[in-house]
């Protein structure tokens, strides 16, 4: 982002901030979804990295769902698509989760945590192989 800063890039993620400030994820998503290419593109990066550290984790783990929380909640196809690309390029197994941003909850972690362990307990097994 300092680059596009640098380079005179113009748009809505730097409106309002000081030159030497940095701006937060919520400014970055709110200008994607607002229009901003430049957001978008920023988003798209982050995605694909986002993407191969899924696909990794996804041949690891083999989930059937991956759940981003918190500041990424309404990223949308910025994130999500490149996050998809990646995923489904990497999996071993080429069946890939379902990928989707979510609202993050002060107890997100115990509640998967939770779930782990109730799926253990009671048995649940995935429909997956």
């Amino acid at each position: 982002m300092v680059e596009v800063r640098q380079a005179g890039g113009r748009s809505a993620v730097f409106d309002g901030l000081a030159d030497d400030a940095m701006p937060t994820v919520e400014d970055v998503v709110r200008a994607s979804v607002a229009g901003d290419r430049i957001a978008s593109s920023i988003l798209g990066e982050a995605g694909k990295f986002l993407g191969i550290g899924i696909g990794n984790l996804v041949n690891l783990l083999n989930p059937e769902l991956v759940m981003l929380g918190g500041e990424l909640e309404g990223a949308g196809t910025a994130l999500l698509d490149p996050i998809n690309s990646e995923v489904a390029r990497m999996a071993v197994d080429k069946q890939c989760p379902r990928i989707v941003c979510t609202p993050s909850h002060p107890q997100s972690s115990a509640i998967g945590a939770a779930a782990v362990v109730l799926q253990d307990i009671f048995g649940l097994s995935s429909t997956r192989a």
